[in-house]
């Protein structure tokens, strides 16, 4: 369904239509049961996004941003090979995502008040992104 979803607003816009916000619209969202069913919805989010991106013929690079996630996994995949490769300089961008993680980590918790929550969300957000990352990559090989 939200593949559909995600393509309609690609039309939508494509055709030159605007997308109008509704505060008092209600749209339910499934919580998924388990973390396993929660990462594996967002693998299916990276699988579909880069299957639109071919469906809609956009040019692949128009938005390299929605690759980070990919190039990670295969960062960190590759990093005992680059490490003997390259050196310590090559921890950089993982020291880089740890304080990323951190941040965006504790400003949630200051933000929803989840200091129980805290460690739990300094260990989602990395899962989050490699199962997208994940998806993207195995639909680019799949398909």
């Amino acid at each position: 369904m939200s593949f559909i979803i995600t393509e309609f607003y690609y039309r939508v816009k494509k055709a030159g239509f605007k997308l109008a916000y509704n505060p008092e619209l209600i749209i339910y969202h499934r919580r998924r049961a388990d973390l396993k069913g929660f990462l594996k919805q967002f693998f299916k989010y990276g699988y579909v996004r880069l299957k639109k991106e071919r469906i809609n013929k956009a040019p692949l690079l128009e938005k390299p941003v929605i690759f980070i996630p990919s190039i990670f996994l295969i960062y960190l995949v590759l990093l005992p090979i680059l490490l003997q490769q390259f050196g310590n300089i090559i921890l950089y961008p993982l020291y880089l995502y740890a304080a990323l993680v951190l941040l965006f980590g504790t400003w949630q918790m200051i933000k929803n008040l989840a200091i129980i929550e805290y460690p739990m969300m300094l260990l989602i957000y990395p899962l989050v992104h490699l199962s997208y990352g994940l998806g993207m990559i195995w639909c680019f090989v799949k398909e």
